[in-house]
């Protein structure tokens, strides 16, 4: 199951606008198991550069969630989460023969990602 399937767009994009960015309820993590995996496109340090990500390719919108790592706060921009390891492999080497981006997409276990974005919750 793609993470898309479970949120909607409530942002009205023009072909001029910059994509807003879509965050993703950390209860939203906790609705999968622990073995679903996630693919992580990037990690960054602001909303600035996750629309500036979004924009360079065409996520429309970024979804990312934000996280503590090494006592920093990150957001990590996803691309989606899947039920299995084959489904989230498939899909990371889809997005990057076609986007061709600076480094790999990482597929990653859901709890490590779940136990960061409790860390950065309010």
């Amino acid at each position: 199951m793609d993470l898309t399937d479970n949120i909607s767009n409530s942002a009205e994009v023009s072909g001029m606008e910059a994509p807003t960015p879509q965050a993703v309820p950390t209860d939203l993590l906790s609705g999968y198991s622990n073995t679903s995996f996630a693919i992580q496109l990037i990690a960054l340090q602001t909303l600035e550069q996750v629309t500036q990500y979004a924009e360079e390719f065409n996520l429309n919108p970024p979804m990312y969630v934000k996280i503590r790592s090494q006592g920093s706060d990150w957001y990590v921009v996803l691309l989606g989460i899947y039920e299995t390891r084959p489904e989230a492999d498939a899909a990371s080497e889809k997005w990057a023969s076609s986007h061709d981006p600076s480094s790999r997409p990482w597929v990653r276990p859901m709890h490590p990602l779940r136990k960061a974005a409790n860390l950065a919750a309010p």
